[in-house]
């Protein structure tokens, strides 16, 4: 056994057809000490969503994000063959309340209703999006959407700065999955931004829990649902302790919080998830969540000031990035615990989360960055292996039906005669050392996969 092992798992996606042409073998145990990770192959497109909390008290968070959304992009753009097919949308967590609740500034009727952002960008074909991809007639050039607006003069970063700079005026009840939801499913609005083969990457930006309703009464003046305030999106969105029904409603310290599922008023977390999982073919495969979010914990209720009104406690207290008077309390921001946010990010295999809980936003964009561009060339490995290496390699067909079979491919001879069969090499541009180690699987075949097919490669990291 080796302590501390590291495993770098990938899923190739293969588009070819073709039948290999082998006995069905079991699925090779796991390695000792795996950490299991699935990406996704040879396909170049990537679809990237934000979802950014545009509620008053993101002034700072917003900026941070236009300002490292340069590095952001050069995360991507060491990849091998450049750049990736881009689309990026932006979307914000104002659905507003359909004037059920009144007289709540940034509330009224729909909000953005999960309409992608254009923040005055003049596009070519009508979209709400970014697009840039290669020519397929000249690989050296982009095809860019927005190439014609002057203000941008096709610069990829200040496109997207006029788009996610989304101001702090929308509705203070924060609908972050209601609005991602609408943005990704049957939105005619959004049309032409998903695409069936590519990555979809969402990244959500925010300092609040999703408050995301079932229907806009929940805004009104239902009895029973307490004042018209973000608690109330917490006491009928969140459950704790070992009681699937355990009220919050009383200040003190919780522990074990998560969604609570079968509320009346507040959108199903399982939902949300399998109406996003059902955009893609190979969802595990094809769709990462990222989050830049509050923590789940410490999750408290408290006493708002002298008044025997609840509210949700912090779960951190920082310096807004940027701030120009760093130290005093007009820089002191607060993160809500991100309950619901959190579950989400969870129930996708591919996911990431990081605070929001800091004075500067850099390394976590970077980080999110770095996760995504991991899934855009699923042959290097991000974490340096075991020499000799030590890997499982097994090909799935009929991925994800009732059909599903497993194949184990070996370990190739000296001679590469055994095929299909993986071996790891040495490739310094492709797999850029920094962001990856510099070392590349490889799997030699006489035969493409079928296209309902994936394989799956997990190999020994070095001991820590």
């Amino acid at each position: 056994m080796r302590l501390g092992a590291l495993v770098c798992s990938l899923a190739l996606v293969a588009p070819l057809t073709g039948c290999p042409d082998r006995e069905i073998a079991s699925v090779v145990p796991a390695l000792e000490g795996s950490e299991a990770k699935t990406i996704l192959g040879t396909n170049r497109e990537l679809d990237l969503l934000f979802v950014i909390d545009n509620s008053g008290s993101m002034k700072e968070e917003q900026e941070s994000l236009v300002k490292n959304f340069t590095n952001f992009i050069n995360v991507l753009r060491v990849l091998p063959g450049g750049l990736p097919d881009l689309h990026i949308g932006v979307v914000t967590s104002d659905v507003g309340q359909n004037n059920a609740g009144k007289n709540i500034p940034g509330c009224d009727g729909f909000g953005e209703a999960g309409n992608m952002r254009t923040g005055g960008v003049l596009f070519s074909n009508g979209a709400r999006y970014l697009s840039d991809v290669r020519d397929p007639n000249n690989s050296a050039q982009r095809i860019k959407n927005y190439a014609q607006d002057t203000n941008v003069n096709g610069d990829l970063a200040a496109a997207f700065a006029k788009m996610a700079t989304v101001g702090t005026t929308g509705c203070g009840f924060e609908q972050h999955l209601a609005s991602m939801e609408k943005a990704l499913v049957n939105n005619s609005m959004n049309a032409g931004f998903l695409r069936k083969d590519a990555l979809l990457a969402v990244i959500i930006i925010a300092d609040e829990d999703d408050c995301s309703a079932k229907n806009e009464s929940f805004f009104g003046n239902a009895g029973g649902l307490g004042d018209l305030d973000n608690f109330r999106c917490t006491a009928e969105g969140v459950v704790c302790g070992a009681d699937d029904n355990g009220s919050i409603r009383r200040a003190g310290m919780y522990t074990d919080c998560r969604p609570r599922e079968a509320s009346p008023h507040m959108r199903s977390i399982t939902d949300v998830t399998t109406a996003i999982r059902k955009l893609k073919p190979f969802p595990d495969e094809q769709i990462i969540v990222a989050a830049i979010i509050g923590p789940e914990n410490p999750f408290g209720i408290r006493k708002r000031g002298d008044s025997d009104k609840l509210e949700v406690a912090p779960a951190c207290t920082y310096q807004k990035p940027n701030c120009t008077v760093a130290g005093t309390e007009t820089c002191k921001q607060n993160a809500a615990p991100s309950v619901r946010l959190n579950a989400f990010v969870d129930n996708f295999d591919k996911h990431y989360q990081t605070t929001i809980c800091k004075d500067e936003l850099s390394d976590s964009i970077q980080a999110v960055a770095e996760y995504v561009a991991k899934d855009l060339n699923p042959r290097c490995f991000k974490s340096p292996l075991a020499d000799p290496p030590v890997c499982n390699v097994t090909d799935i067909l009929n991925y994800e039906t009732a059909n599903e079979a497993a194949d184990t491919v070996p370990e190739c001879n000296n001679a590469k005669s055994n095929l299909p069969c993986w071996h790891v090499e040495t490739n310094l541009t492709d797999c850029v050392p920094g962001l990856f180690s510099g070392k590349q699987i490889v799997i030699e075949r006489s035969v493409a996969l079928p296209a309902a097919a994936v394989t799956k490669v997990e190999c020994e990291g070095v001991p820590r």
